[in-house]
């Protein structure tokens, strides 16, 4: 702060703010992305999501040329994940060279080998390959960082993913290289170790039948209430409600994300969704994560839930005589 040489020396020109008017695709898309090309003059920070589902929103948008409110449905709901397709057939690679592979490593080798990319709730493969992305951040940036900068490294959702992506392209990196040991490990020894890390973890943690590492097993959705954490509260009101066995990920347009120092724990997703007809506004339709009342003895505390997993929605309706035709309550306000 001794030099002003930092400081903000004025404010992007309004016209020259990242925009899109009318654009030539047909559609204006938006999934936390950098929304300004590589070429653009001014700095708009650093913090912003990896390619992976906004990319999978744009090949779904051209995917034909006219969509139905049944394909907005599809879109929000989608767990193909670009990520998984961007990395799959190395690691496959990778993994097929390891020799001596016990009976769970080969089983799980050959799920990695036959699996579409899409993490549904019943896939095995979703939870190798989560767990394995998990030991791969680890067993790249621990050793460099130290436990304490690694905890808040691996805090800020994006950062990792995008510097692997990086490493992932280049195809090797001085952060590969485990400074503990004389050997001197590239991408491909990081990957055969993170592999039988996420395989010898997920044995411990669930058992060696992989029956047991379902995603919709281990992966659910909790909907804690901030009064939830005291746990005789929860126990006489039940302010916290799950898990609700979900599929999806953070990598994928439906974002089901979890905590990396609690896996597979799922504490975020989208937070309501909307698909809007605006030919008819009372076609439109929505639906939130739990429900309009915020009383856990209310039974429209969570009546919304499970439409919300399951991917279905509920009229939302915009005109007054409908509004007020479809209300179940009235509630009057008075001096």
């Amino acid at each position: 702060g001794w030099t002003d040489k930092y400081d903000w020396k004025g404010l992007v020109p309004f016209e020259e703010l990242p925009h899109s008017y009318n654009p030539k695709s047909g559609f204006v898309s938006s999934a936390n992305n950098r929304s300004a090309s590589d070429d653009y003059p001014y700095h708009i920070s650093n913090w912003y999501a990896p390619q992976y589902r906004i990319d999978r929103i744009r090949e779904m948008l051209t995917e034909k040329q006219l969509l139905s409110i049944d394909d907005f449905k599809r879109i929000q709901g989608d767990h193909k994940s670009k990520l998984v397709e961007k990395m799959i057939n190395r690691i496959n690679y990778v993994v097929s060279t390891i020799d001596n592979l016990n009976d769970v490593e080969e089983k799980s080798a050959e799920l990695l080998k036959e699996w579409d990319g899409i993490l549904t709730k019943e896939s095995i493969a979703t939870t190798i390959f989560d767990q394995f992305y998990l030991e791969l951040i680890q067993n790249i940036f621990l050793d460099e960082l130290g436990e304490d900068l690694y905890t808040d490294f691996i805090k800020v959702e994006y950062t990792p993913y995008l510097a692997i992506d990086k490493i992932w392209i280049d195809g090797n990196s001085e952060w590969c290289d485990n400074i503990n040991t004389e050997n001197v490990e590239d991408l491909e020894d990081i990957i055969s170790e993170s592999f039988k890390d996420a395989v010898a973890e997920l044995t411990d943690k669930y058992s060696d039948n992989l029956k047991d590492w379902q995603w919709g097993k281990v992966h659910g959705l909790y909907l804690e209430h901030p009064m939830g954490g005291i746990a005789i509260l929860d126990k006489i009101f039940n302010f916290n409600r799950g898990p609700y066995p979900v599929g999806g990920g953070s990598h994928t347009v439906s974002p089901y994300r979890y905590d990396r120092n609690n896996p597979f724990t799922v504490n975020y997703g989208s937070s309501h969704r909307h698909i809007y007809d605006t030919s008819d506004w009372d076609k439109s339709l929505s639906i939130i994560p739990t429900g309009v009342s915020g009383i856990p003895a209310s039974k429209h505390y969570c009546d919304q839930t499970q439409s919300y997993v399951d991917n279905e929605y509920r009229n939302d309706y915009i005109s007054r005589d409908l509004v007020e035709k479809s209300a179940k309550y009235k509630q009057v306000f008075t001096k």
